[in-house]
């Protein structure tokens, strides 16, 4: 996953379901669901498909500009 997503951080699979990364290795990510208590094992060349989103650091005082 690089540097946009490291251990401990906290995401949002397909924009509803809360989990943390809990570890990565080169071939897999492992996630924590919050809510059910249960691990996700996802092979990492199918990451793209979970649509996985991160808050921004600072997001309080992010503000979206008009163009």
């Amino acid at each position: 996953m690089g540097s946009d997503f490291d251990i401990d951080d906290i995401v949002y699979i397909k924009g509803t379901k809360k989990a943390r990364i809990v570890r990565q290795t080169i071939w897999k990510t492992t996630f924590y669901v919050y809510g059910s208590g249960r691990k996700l094992i996802v092979p990492n060349k199918s990451l793209w498909s979970l649509q996985i989103e991160k808050d921004l650091p600072n997001s309080e005082s992010y503000e979206e500009k008009d163009n």
